[in-house]
């Protein structure tokens, strides 16, 4: 006799803490009475201007619906109101953000810029790689500047998104040992600057420029200038063949520390008594370069709308970012397909309009007690199914 047993477990770790004293909501860019780089202070939800009940609502679907959302941190005025996470998902262990680390990989060629190893998104591609012949080479392809790699609008023809199968990505990834060469090499499809495309192939180009540009790979750079202050000391990343950091994707963070990009950049760049990163590369970043839909655009590796600016992976990765309400949230998760906008449903449908109230709201003892009974339900088995097999 053989017995198998799968066993799945919602875990949910569920911060709604009662203090004795109310905290003052900030206006948005403004900071609260600490920074974040030890670890995120915890709030209730009510104290930072957040009606809980639309968090109960979220959850309770959520487990109605058996989503596959891995953890979600709310955060407002700098203080985390919910965390919740579903076994095996756990505070310190890491997460994939996929195509999240594009919003990172811009952040270090800002930080680049600032320091003047790069001297402007006007520079052109091809001139950071002067020591090399690059194929299919016309006065397009000569034209294409860092502004138009950083708002995915090369002209390249990469073909390596989802709507081509990530031809392009996969074939790189079967045939090159140079990566570079191989985005280098890609011929032009339209003039740079026609239209978005998004292109895995391009933000990898990214980092080996800057690694080009600074001597440094993408982690030691970021370990010095980026993870170190913001106190982000556990990411795992992936390299090319040649050694160089896949800009795209293949990162790994805690959800918690994807929340501190998110928050360095609701301070415009600024961590504690330091200018991490300039109040001008923020504004560059977060603003739309071009449409991707009638409500989308897209800035440097980050997507805006409505308000918000927020960094986005495959299967439902988010760090979604609202300045005007001083609000982050951030999502994991194993969303299959298309699923992988829920997040983005969820965050719209119930987390900004929680967080309505520019002032702290009364103490809510029956929202308390039902997010008590929430979190004690949600320790429970969720699902469990035990095949026996002669």
């Amino acid at each position: 006799m053989t017995t198998k047993i799968t066993t799945k477990y919602l875990l949910i770790c569920l911060c709604f803490i009662v203090t004795s004293s109310s905290i003052s909501i900030t206006k948005a860019h403004s900071h609260s009475d600490y920074w974040p780089t030890e670890g995120w202070r915890t709030s209730t939800p009510e104290e930072q201007g957040i009606d809980s009940k639309p968090l109960i609502e979220m959850l309770e679907r959520i487990i109605s619906e058996a989503v596959d959302i891995d953890s979600i941190s709310i955060i407002r005025n700098g203080y985390l109101v919910a965390d919740v996470f579903m076994y095996p998902a756990q505070k310190q262990k890491l997460h994939p953000v996929y195509s999240c680390a594009k919003s990172l990989t811009s952040t270090l060629i800002g930080i680049a810029i600032d320091k003047g190893y790069i001297d402007s998104t006007e520079e052109h591609m091809v001139d950071f790689f002067p020591d090399r012949s690059v194929k299919n080479m016309d006065e397009r392809k000569r034209a294409i500047t860092l502004h138009d790699l950083l708002s995915m609008r090369s002209g390249l023809k990469t073909e390596d998104n989802i709507n081509h199968g990530r031809k392009g990505l996969n074939e790189m990834r079967t045939t090159s040992e140079d990566w570079t060469q191989y985005v280098l090499d890609r011929p032009m499809e339209e003039v740079p600057g026609t239209r978005f495309e998004y292109s895995n192939l391009v933000s990898f180009l990214l980092t080996s420029i800057l690694q080009k540009k600074t001597g440094r790979d993408a982690l030691s750079f970021a370990d010095e200038h980026l993870f170190g202050p913001l106190g982000i000391i556990n990411v795992e990343w992936y390299r090319s063949p040649k050694g160089i950091y896949t800009g795209f994707a293949e990162l790994s963070m805690t959800p918690h520390d994807m929340a501190k990009l998110g928050y360095l950049y609701l301070q415009k760049g600024r961590w504690e008594n330091r200018q991490i990163l300039s109040e001008k590369w923020v504004e560059l970043a977060t603003t739309g370069h071009g449409s991707v839909s009638q409500t989308l655009q897209y800035g440097y590796q980050w997507w805006v709308a409505d308000n918000m600016f927020f960094a986005m992976g495959a299967q439902g990765q988010f760090i979604f970012v609202n300045p005007e309400r001083e609000l982050i949230a951030v999502f994991t998760s194993s969303l299959p397909g298309q699923s992988l906008f829920t997040p983005y449903q969820y965050f719209k449908e119930y987390i900004l309009p929680a967080a309505g109230s520019t002032t702290p709201l009364p103490a809510n003892r029956e929202a308390s007690e039902r997010l008590r009974k929430l979190t004690d339900d949600l320790f429970k088995l969720y699902y469990h199914n035990i095949e026996i097999a002669q």
